[in-house]
């Protein structure tokens, strides 16, 4: 189970050890996974007024303009989800063709934006793969990320989020 005490949420990761944190990310929980071209964003913040799942994503978009906007055709799921226990959440999963002269070429979303009432939740997470099998393997990927690490977000309780130094 993955710590992110600054966004005081766990979960779980696949490969944990083969995930590297961009430790110059100060406001939100951000790893690479270089084996599989993965990138994985989590941030949870407090929202001035009653939140929205809508005003959630309207302000992650502000912060990291980056996130990609799926259109119809790209969708592949999008449901309704309560993550980390509390957040009323959209999951958003979709597959888009890098590019159009080499459809074997394809890029994995799996986004989940959450509102608990006065705190918002982003999961963003994108994956590469090309070649014969490229759908196959970015399915899989989408799968195991948007039910086993977004289902599995919990937030971290106050004796989990305090590091006590060693006397």
């Amino acid at each position: 189970m993955i710590q992110a005490r600054g966004q005081s949420l766990a979960f779980p990761l696949p490969d944990a050890g083969g995930w590297r944190r961009d430790r110059a990310e100060t406001r939100s929980w951000v790893a690479s996974h270089p084996a599989t071209a993965s990138r994985l964003v989590v941030r949870a913040w407090q929202h001035d007024a009653i939140a929205r799942v809508e005003d959630c994503e309207r302000q992650a978009r502000l912060w990291r303009p980056e996130l990609p906007v799926l259109g119809p055709d790209d969708l592949v799921e999008v449901k309704q989800a309560t993550l980390a226990g509390s957040y009323t959440s959209q999951v958003s999963v979709g597959i888009v063709a890098e590019d159009p002269a080499a459809p074997d070429t394809l890029q994995g979303h799996a986004l989940a934006f959450g509102s608990d009432a006065r705190s918002c939740l982003m999961l963003a997470f994108s994956t590469g793969a090309a070649g014969p099998g490229a759908l196959r393997v970015v399915a899989e990927r989408l799968g195991v990320i948007s039910q086993g690490v977004f289902g599995g977000v919990r937030r971290l309780q106050i004796d989990e989020r305090v590091v006590v130094p060693r006397m």
